[in-house]
């Protein structure tokens, strides 16, 4: 902060004020003496008048330094050491001669009394600027004051806590904290914005990259006050809100992927349901029966799906503790032709052996299989054919979906399997784009590789692959 000439003269002079008794007394006592000694040397070159200017220097010093009374010592002594040596015969006083003593006084009382007053005023001022700066300082927030053309005039200490950089550091990397030249672009717009309406408030959450280059978020508030006397600027108040931004990405992420996994078993829940109001006019038991066990099953599939995402975690965390049980191809594949009937009319054909028999986590797998069906029909004409070829080769048994839908640009493959990325060729299906990020790391839990082949306007094969151990029951 700028200060005044006031201020910077006030710290490099001494102030008295709290020194004991005697150290005030010596000290007014050596500025007389000195006063008048320079008196004495210049008697020769000046007026008779001069010596109350020195005396009224001598007046203002006591008072800044020393305080009011020890001021008005010095005003009484050198008072009387001008009547008596420099001014006036001291044999010969007349009554008119006291009119500019009572004047001088009173003019030395003035100026100790406003010199006093003066000084309380600066000292609340500087305590006043001492909590201030020690709240800035201590602040968990950032405060950057900023002219309309964009110079940062002020930037608070806490900025090394929020990003790394120093105060200097920052103002010469204020442009490269930006990870991207969007996040510059919002900042800049809603800056530029408030510049029009003084008083007005904006705030934005925005990426930026600290010291470390490590991604964060910040939330700043930008603060016109350009019309406001003593500030004139932008005030922006600034915090990381890292851990708030990821908590709630976090919870939306896991929101999304139980929205998408429910779907696929309440939808086959709904289909049983309807098949068993039509089985109540022929009174099929047996068909009754069959769809009973299929609605209790795909609502254990529910109810599993609803306990793990009551924690934000507890998807990735189950994946540590797959539970291996033997299952077989036909099982598999009826399990997931019922999901998919519920919601789609494409034929399911399985190629390949359906007498094979494996350890896995069934209900894993079948997310695997069931989210990839589910893309194929998606992205295929109604009522056309997809295929499921499994078998086993080196070891490994892998499983591929082959449909014949839109296909998928080579240059979109590396972003398939991230969270909230749909790069398929058409904008017409709604999704969150979490399946094959779902399908990826159940993949990657039973040690075991995904990807794909694709070709624009000729259809896509995905394929994963996981060790294939018979009989054995993974640990």
């Amino acid at each position: 902060m700028q200060q005044s000439f006031l201020q910077r003269l006030n710290k490099i002079k001494p102030d008295l004020s709290a020194k004991n008794t005697t150290v005030k007394v010596i000290v007014t006592i050596l500025m007389i003496v000195l006063v008048n000694i320079l008196k004495l040397l210049l008697k020769d070159y000046i007026s008779s008048s001069t010596p109350f200017l020195l005396y009224f220097g001598v007046v203002l010093i006591c008072g800044r330094y020393i305080g009011f009374w020890y001021a008005m010592i010095a005003c009484l002594v050198c008072g009387i050491v001008a009547y008596v040596f420099f001014i006036y015969p001291a044999d010969g006083f007349k009554l008119q001669q006291l009119i500019p003593i009572i004047i001088y006084v009173l003019e030395c009382i003035f100026i100790a009394y406003i010199t006093n007053e003066f000084k309380k005023a600066l000292v609340a001022v500087e305590e006043s600027e001492a909590n201030f700066k020690a709240l800035i300082e201590n602040s968990a927030d950032g405060i950057a004051k900023i002219s309309a053309s964009g110079e940062m005039l002020f930037l608070s200490p806490s900025i090394e806590r929020i990003v790394g950089f120093t105060a200097d550091e920052f103002q010469a990397n204020r442009l490269r904290i930006f990870p991207n030249e969007k996040e510059r672009e919002i900042v800049a717009k809603e800056f530029l914005n408030i510049l029009k309406e003084p008083g007005k408030s904006v705030t934005v959450v925005h990426q930026y990259l600290t010291k470390e280059s490590k991604l964060s978020w910040i939330e700043t508030t930008f603060t016109n006050h350009l019309n406001l006397p003593g500030v004139k600027a932008i005030i922006a108040n600034f915090r990381d809100v890292s851990d708030r931004v990821e908590a709630d990405l976090k919870r939306n992420d896991f929101l999304g992927i139980l929205s998408h996994e429910i779907k696929n078993p309440v939808s086959a829940i709904a289909m049983c349901s309807e098949l068993m109001e039509m089985s109540l006019d022929t009174n099929d038991k047996e068909l009754m029966t069959v769809l009973t066990g299929k609605i209790q099953n795909q609502t254990r599939k529910v109810l599993k799906l609803l306990d793990e995402f009551l924690t934000l975690s507890a998807f990735e965390a189950s994946l540590l503790h797959l539970q291996y049980e033997k299952i077989s191809i036909k099982e598999l594949y009826d399990n997931c032709l019922l999901s998919l009937k519920a919601t789609y009319k494409n034929e399911v054909i399985l190629k390949g052996p359906d007498d094979i028999v494996f350890y896995a986590d069934p209900f894993r797998i079948e997310q695997v299989l069931i989210n990839l069906l589910t893309n194929a029909a998606k992205y295929s004409p109604e009522n056309s054919e997809i295929f499921i070829d499994c078998g086993i080769a080196d070891g490994y048994l892998k499983f591929s979906v082959i449909d014949s839908g839109v296909g998928i640009p080579k240059d979109k493959f590396h972003l398939l399997f991230d969270k909230f990325q749909r790069v398929r060729a058409t904008s017409t299906v709604n999704g969150f784009g979490l399946g094959l990020y779902i399908c990826s790391e159940i993949v990657k839990a039973h040690q075991g590789k995904i990807g794909l082949e694709s070709e624009e306007g000729k259809g896509s094969v995905f394929w994963f692959t996981f060790p294939y151990k018979p009989g054995i029951i993974a640990d």
